[in-house]
């Protein structure tokens, strides 16, 4: 007769599963990230003369659903824009955007890429990746409650919800399960909308971006702040953009004009979210724009 197995035992080896598969996968992202920046450094634009136009982002600063994300990303658009014109330098853009990066990983990077690139100009957009925090982080807001309140609840169950291991599960889901395109869009738009814009994630994120315009003006560059075509985090971005009265490339507001005009809607790409080439060449032109009306561009354009 087989002894029946405690249920503790078998938690802690499903903890102990999870965890290894949750270290893997950070391991993996981190490796990934590091090769990713090794390799562009070596085709870093540092040499002397060149205007430079640092670009710190995720999922979608990187081109991701682009064919050819090198080329069509809205940070080459800029680049190839820039150069066009009369110009007293050439202009490099720098694009340091990775999938699935969160701001505080961009801050953490960021004194030393500044060091590294020595940026003229500075883009930032971020906010829109998981912040989850850590475990202080809850504890501390649980203990600054009087009585547990339903979005404290959310934010502790927000944390596991974006646990690489289960994000990982629903992308494989996703992929096998949803044939239709227009399902998986109108899920992951949901999605992006509100599940992991809880408070916690809203106080990280702004603390971060903040910090990180702090930095790039500290270094003596300046800074651009863009929002999303469509995310919950544009909400926080503009408290952001109010509060340090930063440089603020809107790409909601052009989207939103866009959809107004016939054929105008046609920006995003199969998966929902992020822009496609057209949707990249509408930030590209939007933001030109914001660093010519900002008077960033004096440097490089001749007058």
């Amino acid at each position: 007769m087989t002894r029946p197995r405690h249920p503790v035992k078998i938690v802690v080896r499903i903890l102990l599963v999870l965890f290894s598969v949750e270290a893997a996968l950070w391991l993996t992202g981190r490796i990934g990230l590091s090769v990713f920046e090794y390799r562009l450094r070596l085709d870093s634009g540092r040499s002397s003369g060149l205007f430079r136009i640092l670009f710190l982002g995720e999922s979608t600063m990187q081109g991701s659903s682009l064919m050819e994300p090198r080329r069509d990303r809205f940070s080459s658009l800029v680049q190839y824009r820039i150069n066009a014109m009369p110009t007293v330098r050439p202009t490099h853009c720098i694009n340091l955007g990775f999938a699935g990066m969160g701001s505080g990983l961009m801050l953490a990077r960021l004194k030393m890429n500044l060091l590294f690139y020595e940026p003229q100009i500075v883009v930032i957009q971020a906010g829109n990746n998981a912040e989850m925090g850590n475990l202080a982080s809850y504890i501390h807001l649980l203990g600054t409650e009087s009585r547990i309140s339903r979005e404290t609840l959310k934010s502790i169950l927000t944390l596991f919800q974006n646990l690489r291991t289960v994000r990982f599960i629903n992308t494989v889901l996703d992929v096998v399960l949803n044939a239709n395109t227009d399902d998986f869009r109108r899920k992951h738009q949901r999605y992006l909308n509100s599940a992991h814009f809880n408070r916690l994630h809203v106080e990280i994120n702004v603390a971060n971006i903040g910090k990180m315009i702090d930095l790039v003006r500290g270094s003596g560059a300046r800074v651009v702040l863009c929002n999303y075509f469509e995310s919950g985090a544009n909400e926080f971005l503009d408290e952001i953009k109010a509060d340090k009265n930063v440089v603020f490339c809107d790409n909601r507001d052009v989207y939103q004009a866009s959809l107004r005009n016939p054929g105008g809607s046609d920006l995003i790409s199969v998966d929902g979210w992020h822009p496609n080439e057209k949707g990249h060449r509408l930030i590209a032109e939007n933001l030109y724009q914001t660093m010519l009306d900002a008077g960033y561009l004096a440097d490089v354009l001749k007058k």
